[in-house]
């Protein structure tokens, strides 16, 4: 993965993409996004990568590379909170211990770093996240062995672009 690394605007990237937010959402409309110093969001969207490297990422973890068979079933496993409920944040938290959410928690299908969703009968696992001027999807269709990564320099491009790649190569 040669091209993925924590990003600092003042490292020298070539290739690096500029951001970009729509004018009044009009289409074909840009301007230059606001500037986000990457140290703020930290880990939580400082990455920057490629979808090629993405790509060999998801090789290696579905392929058996980076994870034995039986860790990788764990990992994409729902976990138990404390109540019995499954909820994929269970697994997620440090010590083995369940997650008790708060009062008003609405759990949300998340773990190790993983997005966990049903749809169309199809089991997805993936991450997703959005910057000024950046949004990225990664989703992996478990069953049929397919992942889709769209990465833009656009806000908010990624999702429907994802949508439309995967009605097709699902028909």
């Amino acid at each position: 993965m040669a091209d993925t690394a924590a990003d600092d605007a003042v490292d020298v990237v070539p290739g690096r993409a500029s951001g970009y937010s729509l004018v009044d959402g009009a289409p074909a409309r840009f301007r230059n996004a606001d500037f986000t110093d990457m140290s703020v969001p930290y880990a939580a969207g400082a990455l920057r990568s490629t979808v090629g490297d993405l790509a060999r990422w998801t090789a290696g973890l579905y392929g058996g590379k980076l994870l034995k068979p039986e860790s990788l079933k764990e990992m994409l496993a729902p976990g138990r909170l404390r109540n019995g409920a499954e909820d994929q944040t269970a697994i997620a938290w440090p010590g083995g211990k369940s997650f008790a959410p708060p009062a008003g928690y609405v759990p949300g299908p998340y773990a190790f770093g993983l997005q966990h969703h049903y749809e169309k009968g199809r089991r997805i696992v993936g991450h997703d996240g959005s910057i000024a001027g950046f949004d990225a999807v990664m989703q992996t269709y478990v069953d049929d062995g397919l992942t889709i990564i769209v990465l833009t320099n656009t806000n908010g491009a990624a999702h429907p672009l994802e949508a439309k790649i995967a009605e097709i190569l699902m028909r």
